[in-house]
């Protein structure tokens, strides 16, 4: 067995460094386009998750986007940050899942994003693009996991989902509802 080049290794570090550095970026200056808070509401939320972006606490960012699911469910800010609490989410997934396969980051996280993105079925309409905005990009075992999510929520009754994956990585999924033809 050959020893691991420490400059290598090191090196390697700094690309995902480098990376995850990016997505939180890119995802601040998406967040930025809010206005500034007002005396609280979903834009105050959304303010904090920008000025923990700022600080590159993504964990504390992603706090305060599920609270603003929880707390303002109905607010068209709270749909329009479902993208970025998504990225946020796959981010903590993959920062935290090789530490700890019980990571709240890979288990219950997952799941009130699997319960918000319910809220979207719930019109009866296949909300397309939230739905691969969640899942493009995950191992097909969050799927799985979603899967028996599905079957306990009754938001989701009548729909059936299946994904397309690429090597095990999710790059699509398609729903179709009971009696209506396939949607992609």
């Amino acid at each position: 067995m050959k020893d691991r080049d420490p400059a290598r290794a090191s090196s390697g570090h700094r690309v995902r460094r480098g990376a995850c550095a990016l997505v939180v970026a890119g995802l601040a200056s998406v967040l930025g386009a809010c206005a500034a808070p007002g005396g609280g509401g979903p834009e105050a939320l959304r303010a904090e998750a920008r000025g923990a972006l700022q600080r590159n606490d993504a964990e504390a960012a992603f706090t305060s986007l599920k609270r603003m699911a929880t707390e303002y469910p109905d607010a068209p800010e709270t749909r329009a940050v479902f993208p970025d609490a998504c990225l946020l989410a796959k981010k903590l997934y993959f920062t935290h899942r090789l530490e700890d396969l019980r990571s709240p980051y890979a288990t219950t996280e997952l799941d009130f994003l699997f319960g918000w993105l319910a809220r979207y079925y719930e019109d009866g309409v296949f909300p397309e693009a939230e739905t691969n905005t969640l899942f493009g990009g995950f191992p097909g075992d969050v799927f799985q996991r979603f899967q028996g999510y599905a079957a306990s929520d009754p938001r989701y009754a009548g729909w059936t989902f299946r994904m397309q994956d690429d090597n095990g990585v999710i790059y699509s999924v398609v729903a179709e509802r009971a009696g209506v033809a396939a949607s992609r």
